[in-house]
């Protein structure tokens, strides 16, 4: 079984070019995308692309604070 998160080969974050620091994506794959599934598991990004069956918008990050209610809200 891989470490690498299911869903980054479509995920803007683990892709790279997202953020005004490259250092800030690396830390984030090093933190989520590439730490395991319990890792991957709790990135928001994930949680919400698992609850709505398509990407997360772009805004969200791996370790976003606002609910996953209202993330999804924010999407209709």
């Amino acid at each position: 079984m891989s470490n690498i998160c299911p869903k980054s080969e479509k995920c803007p974050i683990f892709q790279g070019g997202v953020l005004k620091r490259a250092s800030s994506e690396q830390i984030y794959r090093n933190l989520y995308c590439n730490a395991g599934k319990i890792k991957y598991e709790k990135c928001m990004r994930f949680i919400v692309s698992e609850k709505v069956g398509k990407p997360a918008p772009i805004s969200v990050l791996p370790n976003s604070t606002k609910s996953l209610d209202d993330i999804i809200s924010s999407m209709s």
